[in-house]
């Protein structure tokens, strides 16, 4: 059986504004494979507005001497390889940057990340959810805005309302 979970784990709440950057974890499980090894393929579509920064870590990395993980990034598309996975062996957290374009609009940026197997019988097993993982930010502002008074020296306070005359 197959899993895979994604999720934003920064900044907390995954509230970004244009400009910012933010943080997605991929975990993977594999359990209950009877024979031999499969090879592992994640991949995470990033939406327009957003865009790949770094990696950093899981990839490129050997887990327990078994475990090789290849990270791979062609526009949008991140990929990854995880080979020689046996049944139950512990798996590479992914955990990678990105940047929030600073024109970005504000609102929901989703994006899906797939796990698909080699192993045609261990994908049978596992059920279509487990096997797709959806993770989003939230762009709340677009920045870059300043407001300031010339004219008669009165301060505005932060999230409160004012008036021009």
């Amino acid at each position: 059986t197959l899993t895979l979970k994604k999720q934003a784990v920064a900044p907390a709440g995954g509230l970004v504004n244009a400009g910012d950057t933010a943080e997605f974890e991929l975990q993977t499980t594999s359990t209950g494979v009877t024979a031999g090894t499969q090879n592992l393929t994640i991949t995470d579509t990033l939406p327009a507005g957003v865009t790949f920064n770094s990696c950093l870590s899981g990839c490129g990395s050997t887990q327990n001497g078994t475990v090789d993980t290849s990270f791979s990034v062609n526009g949008q598309v991140l990929t990854i390889n995880i080979k020689g996975v046996t049944s139950g062996q512990p798996l590479p957290t992914i955990r990678y940057r990105v940047s929030i374009d600073a024109d970005a609009a504000a609102g929901t940026y989703q994006n899906t990340a797939t796990l698909t197997s080699d192993n045609a019988q261990v994908v049978a097993d596992s059920s279509a959810a487990a096997l797709t993982s959806d993770a989003s930010v939230r762009v709340i502002s677009q920045g870059g805005y300043t407001v300031q008074n010339t004219s008669n020296g009165t301060e505005f306070a932060v999230n409160q309302p004012f008036t021009f005359n």
